[in-house]
């Protein structure tokens, strides 16, 4: 009859690749979840902003039927920009 010995000094086969792995896995959740707190909290840089001197006037007219058909309509409005120089787009 064999005694199988559970505190022998050997190695169990295959646990410390797997302890490694699973600290490497924790390893690598923790620095994506830091990474994705850095990129939340950092400020945007929104460069789209014009600057209070570039900053357009723009009118919209409202809606008109410019056309008429047996089932449809054509509707148009007219929008204008006045730049910062006076020039109207």
């Amino acid at each position: 009859m064999q005694h199988n010995d559970i505190s022998s000094d050997r190695p169990t086969p295959g646990f410390s690749s797997t302890c490694s792995q699973f600290r490497l896995g924790h390893l690598i959740v923790a620095s994506a979840l830091l990474l994705t707190a850095l990129v939340i909290r950092a400020p945007a840089q929104d460069s789209t902003q014009p600057t209070p001197l570039a900053q357009a006037e723009v009118e919209t007219a409202p809606y008109a039927v410019i056309a008429k058909g047996a089932h449809n309509r054509v509707w148009q409005r007219t929008t204008t920009e006045t730049g910062p120089q006076g020039e109207v787009r």
